[in-house]
């Protein structure tokens, strides 16, 4: 979604040889009804389909129904963004002739293929390329409606992405300082444990023990920070929230820009949705996926030092 995000935060990245341009028929702010706080890694590894394989231990087989359905709603809606987006271009003169999808689809892969930062810089030069290039638009449209539409655009593009780059900034805070904790957590020294056996090998039972000790000191950790990060989510998502209804409701009383003239005003109402639904989506959903994610990782560790299976270079 990073890609997608980056290029509609930005005030004017919308292509010029974009034609009339109607909003999508769907409120943001009830699809933001699918994003959940997370649980206690407990609960998330419980989330997790898992089987068990040739030595016993249990393996994640994926992160849950959950994960993969809000993946599946953010994909969804984001190839309506892209079909809606790629409909509308060509016959402007923009770009050369022969100009197709197969185009826009190599410029979504070179972005891909770009750092965050690069995406960024990439997107800043060609709204300012676009800015500079671009005659003044003449205004079809009344002036209420053109007043409304600049501050849905506003809302949706200039306030949401400056909440969602505080929420961001205190969520890498949270990771930095958690990092730093688990950092500090001894190693396991399994040197204590008996030889048994022919092999010589340690316990089983010990060296899981030990095993077990270190990853439960892990997953308290992880649940200590996850925490911090589910208010930090719960906070920001109700701000993002309110945010995103106001762009909801403007479109609305707009009828989702079919009645809108003027063809820069449209541009602007659709990427205030589109950014509305990118800000709703970009950080609360990459915390959801950490949190389920990498407390299911480290409580499966434990829970397979429990069954004396985590540590297998030893002697039952």
């Amino acid at each position: 979604m990073k890609v997608l995000v980056l290029c509609l935060l930005l005030p004017g990245c919308i292509p010029n040889t974009l034609k009339a341009q109607r909003c999508l028929d769907f409120n943001v702010l009830a699809l933001m009804g699918n994003l959940e706080a997370p649980g206690v890694s407990a609960n998330n590894l419980a989330d997790c389909r898992t089987s068990v394989n040739d030595h016993g231990q249990t393996v994640i087989v994926d992160y849950g129904a959950y994960l993969e359905k809000l993946d599946t709603l953010i994909n969804q809606k984001m190839r309506e963004f892209t079909l809606a987006f790629q409909s509308t271009m060509g016959g402007m003169g923009q770009m050369p002739s022969g100009q197709s999808t197969a185009d826009a689809q190599a410029l979504a892969e070179k972005l891909k293929s770009m750092t965050p930062e690069q995406q960024k810089a990439w997107a800043v030069d060609q709204a300012n390329q676009r800015m500079q290039a671009s005659p003044a638009p003449t205004i079809q449209d009344d002036p209420a409606t053109a007043s409304l539409v600049m501050k849905t655009n506003d809302i949706g593009v200039n306030q949401l992405s400056a909440v969602n780059r505080e929420f961001a900034a205190k969520i890498r805070e949270v990771i930095s300082a958690k990092a730093d904790a688990l950092h500090k957590v001894a190693a396991p020294d399994e040197s204590g444990c008996p030889q048994v056996g022919k092999t010589g090998m340690h316990s089983c039972a010990c060296v899981n023990g030990v095993d077990g000790k270190y990853w439960q000191q892990m997953v308290a950790i992880e649940d200590q920070y996850d925490a911090q990060k589910i208010a930090l989510f719960r906070t920001y998502l109700i701000k993002i929230k309110a945010l995103v209804g106001q762009v909801d409701y403007n479109i609305g009383k707009l009828n989702y820009g079919a009645g809108i003239k003027t063809k820069e005003l449209q541009k602007a109402l659709f990427a205030a949705q589109q950014s509305a639904f990118g800000t709703g989506f970009d950080i609360t959903s990459a915390v959801i996926h950490d949190i389920h994610k990498e407390g299911a990782d480290l409580y499966l560790n434990e829970k397979n030092s429990d069954k004396m299976v985590y540590n297998l270079s030893c002697e039952k």
